[in-house]
């Protein structure tokens, strides 16, 4: 039986409120997110301490160590899942309800971090509206957990050591988050293998507690002062560390070691003693697993609701309610089962009601959310801006030199040779089926396009590492475009904030600030004289208004009467803005495009302003609707039927004489 210590408790509370304050407030403590990383260390080294202990006693059984698994995670992730699974039938709309349906199957298959993997991208939701986001770190640790036991036993059958075998992991999961926290920051952020080094800590450190005591007896002279450095680093954490490093990666070290040290320091060490072993903070770590699962879906459900982020005090009641819920499951679901009488009965139902939930989840998404139930009724339809896309006109294949390049989107018109090409991001992408469907006979389209990180080709050529994910697309794309003799006209679309490297998609906040505007020109110049050389005509195609996303600006009416009360009561998101201010707040987006076209030979570029065809003529207003249909598909991306009237537009511009 492993000891128990109240101060590892007290370094879980210390974790978990660090990520609900961090959620509730980010302005306030900006690092609270690598409470999770704390997490991972804690995990890593009381698991491993019990099954290395099993291992060396010949007592060690899967049966027996996955039932305490299901024993300790899956009561409270049930009663989560269940409350998900039914506010979102009674207030989400179908896509939504869809969204959320996959996540329950994620959850429910400790895959969540997989599944998250690979929605990154432009058309991705934002995280804040994902009810189950958080359980990508259950994922994490389930997936390690699956595969460590039977490493740590051959490694002990082959006489290797649990030492060198768990440096050995270690070393190489942290190489390979340190590597991809340059190359790729989602696969860093949810890849196991980029996550496994942070519960590798914690297997070293019991690893050494368990076969060198000499080692450990000797450090623990200086248990003071290892607790306190411990802490300095964990609070050093908070207030250094914020989401716009590449994280984790070596960053991370810094909470891990920080936590590890105070795990090493002993329960009697400072701050382990009169700090962490206090009862209000072990009464925290005590309900830090129900707590973290239950208080990021109600800040999510409330954000999803608003259409907007709420309130310091709304946020504040979140946290509170997290705390009574968490409480009350820990009391009357996880003590029951984990430590009743029916504990011997309960892995199988258990497990059972989680593959269920695998089922529902999996079958609610196949549905599209069951677009029968009640809330679509009273609901506008969620996809009133989709038209007949491309028409079924459009077919792979764009002639790429590099056959090894795996853009995203890489289409022509079927229906006759392309004379004219759009290249760059996704903004291209929700431009692309408009364009094609209200193109001539004469003029059809070729399209390289798509999302970052998916093969997006955003038309900037640069050695600067902000723009690095693009490079491997961008090349090719232009080569292949310089080299069709048969394309006179090429369209660039890039979002506003891919040029700027803004972080916000719902406005040109910090555009003036930014410090990639010269970056910006020369790479997007380098794209426009590579194509004006080969005699191509360059369109600059103006990036539409920014507003809202689309979920921000529905009217919600839902089948539930507190809900319906506390949308009534926020005041509805502003989804609309004035032409005019949108002119002036994209003054230097303008000034770029416009310099770029200058330093061009005389009649090579023009500037296609999408804005006229955005925006109301009548009230010059650019807005969420116009002419009772949807203008916006996901987040600041033009929806299929806005394509058709900013495509036939640029249509008719290039057609008409210039």
């Amino acid at each position: 039986m492993i000891k128990y210590r109240p101060d590892i408790d007290g370094l879980r509370a210390f974790a978990v409120l660090s990520v609900v304050i961090f959620h509730a407030f980010p302005n306030s403590l900006a690092g609270g997110f690598v409470g999770v990383d704390v997490f991972f260390v804690i995990s890593g080294y009381l698991i491993s301490s019990i099954i290395i202990r099993d291992i060396k006693k010949n007592n060690f059984s899967f049966l027996h160590f996955y039932k305490k698994r299901i024993l300790r995670i899956f009561p409270a992730l049930i009663a989560v899942l269940a409350f998900c699974f039914y506010i979102g039938w009674k207030t989400l709309l179908p896509d939504e309800f869809s969204a959320l349906g996959k996540h329950i199957a994620g959850g429910a298959g400790f895959v969540s971090n997989m599944v998250l993997w690979s929605e990154s991208g432009y058309f991705d939701v934002s995280s804040s509206l994902k009810p189950l986001l958080h359980l990508w770190s259950l994922g994490v640790e389930e997936q390690f957990y699956f595969i460590w036991p039977i490493i740590l036993i051959i490694s002990f059958k082959a006489g290797k050591g649990f030492l060198k075998c768990s440096v050995a992991v270690l070393s190489l999961s942290l190489v390979y988050s340190i590597y991809t926290m340059h190359t790729d920051a989602t696969t860093n952020y949810y890849s196991p293998l980029s996550r496994f080094w942070e519960l590798m800590f914690g297997v070293v450190l019991a690893v050494l507690t368990t076969e060198n005591k000499n080692l450990i007896k000797s450090v623990m002279k200086h248990s003071n002062a290892i607790s306190i450095i411990g802490l300095i680093m964990l609070v050093a954490s908070l207030l250094f560390i914020n989401e716009k490093m590449a994280f984790p990666g070596y960053i991370a070290l810094l909470p891990v070691t920080g936590a590890t040290l105070i795990i090493l320091s002993g329960s009697d060490a400072f701050v382990n003693k009169h700090i962490l072993s206090l009862r209000p903070v072990v009464f925290f770590g005590t309900i830090s697993y129900p707590l973290y699962l239950w208080h990021w879906p109600l800040m999510s459900f409330l954000r999803i609701w608003l259409g907007k982020q709420p309130s310091n005090l709304a946020m504040l009641s979140c946290v509170i309610l997290s705390i009574i819920l968490a409480f009350l499951t820990y009391v009357l679901i996880e003590k029951p089962i984990r430590f009743g009488v029916v504990r011997k009965f309960s892995a199988i139902p258990l497990a059972s009601i989680i593959a269920a939930f695998f089922v529902v989840g999996v079958t609610t998404n196949y549905y599209n959310g069951f677009n029968d139930r009640y809330i679509r009724s009273i609901n506008n339809p969620s996809d009133d801006g989709r038209d007949i896309a491309d028409g079924g006109f459009l077919q792979s294949g764009c002639g790429s030199v590099d056959k090894t390049v795996d853009f995203a989107n890489c289409q022509n018109d079927k229906r006759g040779i392309a004379i004219n090409a759009i290249i760059g991001d996704s903004k291209a992408a929700a431009l692309l089926p408009g364009l094609v469907r209200t193109s001539s006979e004469s003029s059809r389209w070729l399209a390289i396009a798509g999302e970052t990180g998916h093969g997006s080709p955003a038309p900037v050529i640069t050695d600067n590492i902000r723009y690095k994910p693009y490079q491997k697309y961008i090349v090719p794309a232009v080569e292949s475009i310089v080299k069709n003799d048969n394309i006179k006209n090429v369209a660039i679309v890039t979002a506003t904030r891919v040029l700027f490297m803004l972080s916000e998609t719902n406005s040109l906040e910090g555009i003036n600030s930014s410090d990639f505007y010269d970056v910006a020109f020369n790479g997007l110049s380098d794209v426009v004289t590579k194509l004006v050389k080969a005699n191509k005509k360059v369109i600059l195609v103006v990036d539409n208004p920014t507003l809202p996303a689309p979920q921000d600006c529905i009217i919600r009416t839902t089948s539930s009467e507190l809900v319906n009360f506390i949308i009534k009561q926020s005041g509805a998101t502003i989804c609309s803005i004035k032409e005019s201010d949108q002119l002036s707040n994209a003054e230097r987006y303008f000034k770029l495009l416009n310099q770029v076209k200058d330093t061009q030979p005389r009649g090579s570029v023009s500037i296609f302003n999408s804005y006229p065809y955005l925006c109301d003529t009548k009230t010059s207003e650019c807005s969420m609707f116009m002419n009772g249909r949807r203008m916006y598909g996901y987040t600041d991306h033009i929806s299929d039927y806005a394509s058709g009237l900013v495509g036939k537009g640029l249509n008719d511009f290039i057609n008409s004489p210039q």
